[in-house]
């Protein structure tokens, strides 16, 4: 039988040497050159040994260590701000349409088409909606939202 490193190398055992590798670069034992010329040739290997005579020079055992992942950040419920920052938004975003549509109706000459209601209406009713909880067991338009019977507390 054929010892290990007169074997064929996976694509895997390339990709575990080019990690290694890059491990190795990222503390500081090979340069940026040398990481190339060995990633390359890792990439190029056929055998184990090919393989092995990559990472010969290098401390052994330094295989690439997962680091422990934080928590993700948390995003509150509602996702999208305070009612306030909600209406804020709205009404900045309402100035804009409308300015822009009365400057393209002055510069026309004529009133154009009063198209920022597409924008403003909606959004304002959706708004609207979130404002006030639903006391019908529905879905709130606002995610995060609980009806107010789920929110209060029976007295018994």
């Amino acid at each position: 039988m054929a010892s290990t490193s007169a074997l064929r190398a996976s694509d895997a055992d390339r990709d575990r040497t080019v990690s290694a590798l890059g491990h190795h670069h990222a503390v500081g034992r090979l340069s940026l050159d040398e990481l190339n010329d060995r990633v390359d040739a890792a990439y190029r290997a056929v055998t184990q040994a090919d393989l092995e005579r990559l990472v010969a020079d290098l401390p052994a055992g330094a295989a690439v260590e997962p680091k422990p992942v934080g928590q993700p950040a948390t995003v509150p419920a509602a996702g999208c701000g305070t009612s306030g920052q909600r209406w804020r938004a709205w009404l900045v975003t309402a100035v804009v349409c409308l300015v822009v549509w009365a400057a393209t109706s002055l510069g026309s000459g004529q009133v154009l088409y009063f198209w920022p209601m597409w924008v403003i209406g909606p959004w304002g009713l959706a708004l609207m909606g979130a404002a006030r909880p639903r006391t019908d067991g529905a879905a709130s338009l606002m995610i995060g939202w609980k009806p107010v019977a789920d929110r209060v507390k029976t007295r018994g």
